[in-house]
């Protein structure tokens, strides 16, 4: 008998599906010696197999001369994903703002918060593979904080009374002291 080579699956799907003959008068066994008696194994992350083939001798069968008995050796094949790019947020309110994406076989890690201020003003997004999983593409990002615009208006006078006015992220000073709306 000659014996049949264990075929691995086609597509994603399938890669890690190996698939071993039915055939008569032939044994499949593992590198330990384990006969193998499931038409598929299915591998796991890390796992690579080696699968040889004898004659079933009990039964009167030998193997053909010059037939290939293996050793046919298959490893574990991850599944490919590009990560999503983490965004910030593209309004006035929301433009230090970093929202982190979802994907299958993705894990991302955020370095000092989803929010950048002048105290945060560098966030760091990095991704990496789920066990299974290989990444592909870009895995790392950095945001820098980006400040807000803002035009003061000039203080208005009225006789011996100046008038503040309140205009969020402006601080009006004169001489070391600091004014406020209705100071």
């Amino acid at each position: 008998v000659t014996p049949e080579t264990p075929t691995r699956g086609e597509g994603e799907a399938d890669k890690n599906t190996i698939t071993i003959p039915a055939q008569d008068g032939v044994i499949y066994t593992l590198e330990d010696g384990t006969v193998i008696t499931d038409p598929t194994i299915t591998l796991k992350p890390k796992d690579v197999i080696t699968i040889t083939a004898i004659a079933d001798e009990a039964n009167g069968y030998v193997l053909a001369e010059g037939a290939g008995t293996g050793p046919w050796t298959f490893e574990f094949m991850p599944t490919i994903v590009t990560p999503n790019a983490p965004t910030r947020g593209e309004g006035e309110t929301d433009k230090n703002i970093i929202t982190i994406p979802t994907k299958e076989g993705v894990i991302y890690s955020i370095e000092d918060g989803f929010e950048l201020t002048p105290q945060n003003p560098t966030v760091t997004v990095r991704a990496t593979a789920v066990e299974g999983y290989k990444l592909e593409g870009t895995v790392e990002w950095t945001f820098e904080f980006v400040p807000t615009i803002v035009t003061p208006e000039a203080p208005k006078q009225d006789g011996n009374t100046i008038t503040i006015p309140e205009i969020e992220g402006v601080i009006y000073t004169s001489e070391d002291k600091e004014y406020k709306p209705g100071d």
